[in-house]
């Protein structure tokens, strides 16, 4: 057991709560299955529900690090696993599970019955998973990803309240990040500390700006942990540069060397559009897709599967893997070299912590050659938008890695610690200049999360939920977008893609005008949406109540309504009273998904 892992148990089993900053790579997840067993054996916890941000993340740890590990495990997310146990209302002893299905559960809202509770159809069985969730301990991993403001679909009142109340209800609360701003992490810190101190465990044999700030934070109990082994075995010399969009493909092409030797190159891009675009012209370059992959979210759930079977293979016989964000949390790449659009300074230590994975068949090649990481300056464009990212966020990164680049020194995208006599800085002092402090809370927000607190620590139902939402002239649940299912026709049988409503919306409207559309409609304009007869066992199809043509054609977003009440992106016209069939994506035209690409709708 690493150094660091060995005192955050110690701490955590002492407090109850505690905070574990780690480098990439150091095995933070593994600590649940530790936490669980010292939990049970004290009879603190009766299981452990270890929350990821991500649905691929849920699926990887599930498989790879949870399941057979001595605990009865499942998982929940909106994917299906095949073999696996799904536990919607957490009752399994470990269950790894997304951020967006614990806090549907935390907040009387079932994952399993949401539709129903939103729609205002049912209150839901919400002290099933409620009285789970209370009894057991709640781990948030790859915390940075939700805690921070890089994500601004989600409510983060929402999350700070759900820490607050699980801490004061004496539930045992875990936080594990490696790209967290210390901004950040005293404001989390403040939730979990209640009237004392929460217990942190920073892993570095070095200082940095972070650990100064730190230190002289009265909610944070500091515990510096330097577990030289880690350390030692992880000094790898990094070599940064960052190069004009109009020289990647010269990088491209010097990196393809590397290809040819068997190693692996990882091309990370901010879009999916961007990604199939490379991933194009590299499959004209290598002659074909043999050493190829594209990873992104607009992937069917097959063809997700068949990504992940054929990471394994560019993995051992080298190759190039082009992706987008979702490959920054949890995966191992055996990638040497790192081609990445510029993005704020958390998003790019991911994605370089893909790279030389300790363990992996080049590690020993990445402390003998070392790992090379360019960063691609973006366009002239969007003075508030740098493709998804805050255009602010991603020029005081850049600022801050040309910086320390002009000085001749190597930024280090694994270690936390600086250490100025090699001439090597960490990423984390980048992430101290380049991430801006939070914005004043004004009295609305923060009467908005006493209100949500105190909501969670009664025993009340959704409907006081929603009043409250009311009140505030919040929008829909947690997130301010929703996700749409589309079925892909696949000779007689369908896969599916899942997709943000307000992006389809968005494309389809435009396709339309084009006398191009991607989704299916009847001839009087509503869409077709499918289901599935379980009486008769076969596909069926009905128009759609909600969507059509001729809510395209109307200006504007026709979102809130969906945000309320997501059920209703399936509700189809009546029919037949005596029909059991359950309705549950829109159809899509087959032309408009390729597979191993996925879908990429283009305008003409």
């Amino acid at each position: 057991m690493r150094k660091g892992i060995s005192v955050f148990l110690q701490l955590f089993q002492e407090h109850g709560k505690a905070i574990l900053i780690a480098p990439t790579g150091y095995g933070k997840t593994l600590a649940s299955l530790e936490i669980l067993r010292r939990m049970m054996e004290k009879g603190v916890s009766a299981g452990l529900i270890h929350t990821v941000p991500l649905k691929s993340l849920v699926e990887k740890i599930y498989v790879e690090k949870f399941e057979g590990k001595g605990f009865r495990t499942g998982y929940q997310s909106q994917g299906r696993l095949p073999g696996a146990v799904k536990s919607p209302f957490f009752l399994r002893e470990l269950v790894v599970t997304t951020l967006d299905s614990f806090v549907m559960n935390l907040y009387k809202a079932p994952v399993a019955e949401f539709n129903k509770v939103m729609g205002d159809v049912s209150p839901g069985h919400y002290y099933v998973p409620l009285s789970s969730i209370l009894t057991s301990t709640v781990v948030f991993d790859e915390a940075h990803m939700y805690l921070g403001d890089v994500d601004e679909s989600l409510s983060l009142p929402m999350i700070h309240a759900a820490i607050n109340a699980l801490v004061r209800l004496k539930t045992p609360v875990a936080v594990e990040t490696a790209t967290m701003n210390t901004n950040v992490v005293g404001e989390v810190a403040g939730k979990m500390a209640g009237e004392g101190r929460v217990p942190l465990v920073y892993v570095s044999c070095a200082g940095n700006r972070q650990l100064e700030k730190l230190r002289s934070n009265p909610r944070v109990e500091l515990h510096e942990v330097c577990d030289e082994e880690y350390e030692e075995a992880n000094s790898i010399k990094w070599a940064t540069e960052i190069v004009k969009a109009d020289k990647m493909e010269g990088v491209v092409d010097e990196a393809l060397k590397t290809v040819d030797e068997g190693g692996v190159v990882l091309v990370v891009r901010n879009t999916v559009e961007k990604a199939v675009e490379t991933f194009y012209k590299l499959e004209r370059r290598l002659g074909g897709r043999d050493r190829l992959l594209l990873i992104h979210g607009r992937l069917s759930t097959a063809d997700r599967e068949r990504a992940v079977q054929r990471m394994n293979d560019i993995m051992s016989e080298g190759g190039v893997i082009v992706s987008t964000q979702v490959i920054e949390a949890g995966v191992e790449t055996n990638a040497s070299i790192l081609i990445t659009d510029a993005a704020p300074v958390e998003n790019l230590a991911q994605r370089a912590g893909r790279l030389c994975r300790e363990g992996s068949r080049i590690f020993e090649k990445c402390r003998e050659n070392g790992a090379r990481v360019y960063v691609i300056e973006p366009e002239s464009g969007s003075k508030d938008r740098v493709d998804v990212y805050s255009a602010e966020r991603v020029v005081k990164t850049l600022e801050g890695l040309n910086q320390f680049l002009k000085a001749g020194k190597a930024v280090d995208w694994r270690l936390l610690g600086t250490d100025e006599e090699e001439g090597r800085v960490s990423f984390t002092e980048i992430l101290e200049s380049a991430v801006p402090p939070p914005a004043a809370t004004s009295f609305k927000e923060k009467t908005y999360e006493e209100m949500l607190k105190s909501y969670l620590e009664s025993d009340t139902s959704f409907e006081v939920f929603k009043k409250i939402q009311n009140l505030f002239g919040e929008e829909g649940f947690f997130r301010k977008t929703v996700q749409v299912r589309l079925a892909v026709p696949l000779n007689g049988d369908y896969d599916y893609v899942d997709v943000d409503f307000e992006w389809l919306v968005r494309k389809e409207r435009e396709l339309v005008r084009n006398n191009k559309p991607c989704l299916e409609y009847y001839p009087d304009g509503r869409a077709k949406v499918l289901g599935f007869d379980y009486d008769n066992e076969k596909w069926v199809e009905k128009p759609s109540e909600k969507i059509s043509l001729k809510m395209l054609s109307r200006e504007g977003f026709p979102g809130k309504h969906f945000l309320d009440h997501p059920g209703d992106l399936y509700k189809v016209a009546q029919g037949n009273s005596e029909e059991v069939a359950r309705y549950f994506a829109l159809l899509l035209r087959k032309e408009c998904y390729e597979p191993g690409i996925g879908l990429v709708i283009k305008h003409e």
